[in-house]
């Protein structure tokens, strides 16, 4: 992860010495990347989510051409035009990725300025020469991985990202600045360590930055609720992080459980859960509630917004007959 973050802070130093680059390199752009890396690499801790998501984003820049020629054809829409756009950013930031690994093979790796840092940060666990040597390896295969980029797999990357993001901020920190809060974080049980979002922000603290049309909060993934459809009808979810009372929760149940265990004469039982050590809090960790009586069998939902047709078929490849947030645009 930490060798990740140091190859995404020398793309940004890169292209802001490059002429035009600068407005390429942004918090987006590195999401991108990172869930690139997690499907071509095993080790990766999101790989298996990453592995599972559809082959055909729905976000429009992913339809077929003859979709976004049809969809232009009836003339009450600017996404052809969006979409073409779009495409075109994407091929320029490809372009920039293959430049700046073209630059990182001339030159050397641990002679940059993030490597040289973060080798003087030498692990406890590992002699420095391992470790030095076991980081350029690491170095190597992200190379490897990121000169597979191009236009198709980045604009796979951007069309899940934009189908699948919730706009929250999911970190333990509060106080983190937006800008650094959710760069190369997906957040699941292993993302929400607070040294992934130490990560984060030591990469986006030099991405000055952000794609104009995507709007001012990044967002981050959360899987498993990315599976839930959309309706407008009811706000049918809160997310929370770290929720306390679900933390006393959990030490009141193992507390009861310890008392289950006791025999009938008042004496603990041998090997019970009350001779175990005493439960610890829970992690840092996403809490999910509906706000909404559900019955069991009934779908579980999620509003993505109050998004008129454009909108969600731009990111999420479907309108709503009907939608009572649609508007048109008058010129």
């Amino acid at each position: 992860v930490s060798v990740s973050a140091d190859m995404a802070s020398d793309l940004v130093l890169y292209a802001n010495g490059q002429e035009g680059d600068a407005a390429l390199a942004t918090s987006e752009l590195l999401i991108w990347l990172n869930v690139h890396e997690a499907k071509h690499d095993e080790r990766h801790p999101h790989h298996a989510y990453v592995a599972s998501l559809d082959h055909t984003p729905p976000s429009v820049e992913c339809w077929p051409q003859s979709a976004v020629a049809a969809l232009e054809s009836q003339g009450a829409s600017n996404l052809a035009t969006v979409a073409r756009d779009s495409c075109a950013r994407v091929g320029l930031q490809a372009g920039l990725v293959a430049r700046f690994c073209a630059e990182c093979r001339d030159t050397g790796f641990l002679a940059s300025a993030s490597a040289r840092q973060d080798c003087a940060r030498q692990a406890d666990t590992l002699d420095e020469d391992k470790e030095e040597e076991s980081r350029e390896q690491c170095w190597l295969d992200l190379l490897d991985c990121w000169e597979k980029v191009d236009v198709a797999s980045l604009l796979w990357s951007k069309g899940h990202y934009l189908s699948r993001r919730y706009p929250g901020r999911f970190l333990p920190n509060e106080n983190t600045n937006e800008n650094t809060s959710t760069a190369v974080v997906m957040v699941a049980e292993t993302a929400l360590a607070p040294e992934t979002a130490a990560v984060a922000a030591e990469v986006v603290a030099a991405v000055p930055s952000r794609e104009p049309d995507l709007g001012a909060n990044t967002g981050c993934f959360v899987p498993l609720l990315d599976i839930l459809n959309h309706s407008h009808e009811a706000e049918w979810l809160t997310l929370e992080v770290g929720v306390p009372e679900v933390e006393e929760l959990f030490l009141r149940q193992a507390g009861g459980q310890r008392k289950k265990q006791q025999g009938t004469n008042g004496q603990e039982k041998k090997g019970s859960a009350a001779h175990a050590p005493a439960a610890a809090p829970l992690p840092p960790h996403l809490q999910v509630r509906t706000k909404v009586a559900v019955r069991k069998g009934d779908e579980l939902m999620s509003n993505y917004g109050c998004l008129g047709n454009e909108a969600l078929l731009r990111a999420y490849g479907f309108a709503v007959e009907g939608n009572v947030h649609d508007f048109v645009t008058v010129k």
